[in-house]
């Protein structure tokens, strides 16, 4: 039986098919391409690099939502549409589902594929103090990356955790960084321990302790290292918010890369590569010229 949760889930997910098949209906006539996307924030992303006049775009709160329409859509017989996802861990994995026109970002996801470009250097330079600055385009994303490869372990820990439990291990939202982040000499420094106990505390999970989590931590860390699939995008944009002038939410941050984030820097992702490709092959347009 379904609980409440799941009818919630079904019943939002049937209302947003039938708004994207109408949307599609009615933008046959000018031929768009319909582009499925996770939120509203990868829509401000998105609809900035692709054409408005060729493509429709739209979100569907949740990785999971989003491949199950593309499946739906592709079974009802739609064809000229696809769908881009965060690939969080699965590059790392080395396997993804096979789904029908779907694209996973470069990276984590694109907070990470942002902040990855130069469009990072551009946000420092608009939102660091004089103080800080040269330092910070200096430094600045081997720290932070440094520091939330850490938090990326629990978090990739939590993942495998959950699939394989189906229970919520650890909590992320609202997580306070500032309890085991400080900030010194234009640097940022994680605490591991004091890290490990406020998760620890915050999530309050069953049977885990946090020499438990360390344990699990140290065992993914045995593997081969590549902070771009590690990191989240939003751990990262939270530390930025703790060393840039101000204590800068990190919504506005996002909000500040997504600007400065342009086409072509776009260009030089494997996303862009794979989405050319695919309107090669079908003969769509997704780009002005």
């Amino acid at each position: 039986m379904k609980n409440n949760s799941s009818i919630k889930r079904f019943v939002n997910l049937s209302r947003k098919l039938t708004e994207i098949r109408l949307r599609i209906s009615n933008t046959r006539g000018q031929s768009k391409v319909f582009i499925i996307l996770e939120g509203n924030t990868d829509i401000k992303l998105f609809r900035s690099l692709f054409s408005l006049r060729y493509t429709d775009t739209t979100s569907i709160q949740g990785k999971d939502n989003v491949e199950e329409a593309l499946i739906i859509l592709a079974k009802e017989g739609y064809i000229k549409f696809f769908g881009i996802v965060d690939a969080d861990f699965s590059h790392l994995e080395k396997g993804y589902k096979d789904i029908p026109n779907i694209f996973l970002t470069d990276h984590h996801d694109g907070e990470v594929m942002m902040i990855n470009s130069p469009a990072l250097n551009s946000v420092v330079c608009e939102l660091s103090s004089e103080k800080c600055l040269e330092i910070l385009v200096e430094n600045i994303k081997s720290n932070i990356f440094e520091c939330a490869s850490y938090i990326g372990y629990s978090r990739w820990f939590h993942e495998k955790e959950s699939k394989l439990t189906e229970k919520y291990i650890l909590k992320f939202d609202g997580l306070d960084f500032n309890k085991f982040i400080t900030v010194k000499k234009c640097q940022i420094f994680l605490d591991k321990n004091k890290f490990l106990d406020t998760i620890i505390e915050y999530s309050k999970p069953e049977n885990l302790t946090a020499n438990d989590l360390s344990n699990k931590i140290e065992n993914l860390k045995q593997k081969p290292k590549d902070y771009l699939q590690i990191c989240n995008g939003h751990d990262l944009t939270k530390l930025l918010s703790l060393i840039l002038f101000g204590n800068i939410n990190p919504k506005k941050i996002e909000s500040h890369l997504r600007v400065a984030f342009n086409i072509d820097y776009f260009k030089l992702t494997n996303l862009y590569k794979n989405i050319m490709e695919w309107s090669n092959k079908n003969n769509y347009l997704i780009f002005d010229e």
